[in-house]
């Protein structure tokens, strides 16, 4: 890996522009999902349309304004595997079912294991698209922000199908992680999909990393999955983000 990356650092290529990203809350360690999506959207990130709900009517006028079919979500920092506790509702078809998700995900944070800070539901639109992507940066102890991008969905670990790069990424970088983890044949137009050009999807790569990097020594963990291939584009779904508290790791 470091041969890989010193080879890389010697080629010449374009650096990876900065990305002035919005400053965090220095007293937070994670970041619920509607606090995610909406910092990935203020960097540029193309985000699913969504609202936080705190009661049941106002997750219907979210839903109503979106249209429907939407995804009704548990929001809370505490809590960041939503499915594992039953606290997302995919596909709810219309206000009743709304106030219905709403009703679940509330218990869900009520009847978790541990003490979970309930912020309300995160209503989002319901993407169609015809793949999923992964694409993330984690802080290594020894390499810094490592970039990684492949095919993601709930299978993302059974298939591993990832590939790696030190953030922020350079254009190329990413367009050479998308090939080297077959991501790349989601976007290439199959069965009736159009193609999706594989540079504007590798540009939402670049931006993801630079963002996680221009938090600097605060980003833990940056994951978007799934990534929805579009014919329009990429589209985030869901977001996780992890912090160190205060300035970074020496704090």
């Amino acid at each position: 890996a470091a041969a890989q990356a010193a080879a890389a650092q010697a080629k010449p290529a374009v650096a990876a522009a900065a990305l002035a990203a919005p400053d965090l809350p220095r007293d937070t360690t994670s970041l619920s999902e509607f606090d995610a999506m909406q910092w990935l959207t203020a960097c540029g990130i193309p985000t699913a349309p969504h609202g936080l709900a705190r009661d049941a009517d106002e997750a219907v006028r979210i839903a109503e304004g979106i249209g429907y079919p939407v995804a009704v979500k548990l929001c809370s920092p505490d809590i960041l595997h939503k499915s594992d506790v039953g606290g997302v509702v995919l596909n709810v078809a219309d206000a009743q079912a709304v106030r219905a998700a709403f009703a679940q995900v509330q218990a869900a944070a009520a009847n978790h294991g541990s003490p979970a800070r309930f912020d309300g539901a995160l209503v989002a639109g319901m993407v169609r698209g015809w793949g999923e992507l992964m694409v993330g940066v984690r802080r290594d102890p020894v390499f810094g922000l490592v970039a990684l991008a492949g095919i993601g969905g709930t299978a993302v670990e059974i298939f591993r199908q990832t590939a790696f790069g030190l953030a922020p990424l350079t254009h190329a970088r990413a367009c050479t992680m998308l090939r080297a983890s077959r991501a790349e044949a989601l976007l290439c137009g199959h069965r009736g999909h159009p193609a999706v050009d594989a540079d504007a999807v590798a540009e939402v790569l670049v931006r993801v990393s630079q963002a996680a990097a221009a938090l600097g020594p605060r980003l833990d963990t940056l994951e978007i999955n799934p990534l929805i291939v579009t014919a329009q584009g990429v589209v985030a779904a869901d977001a996780v983000v992890t912090l160190h508290a205060g300035d970074g790791i020496n704090d």
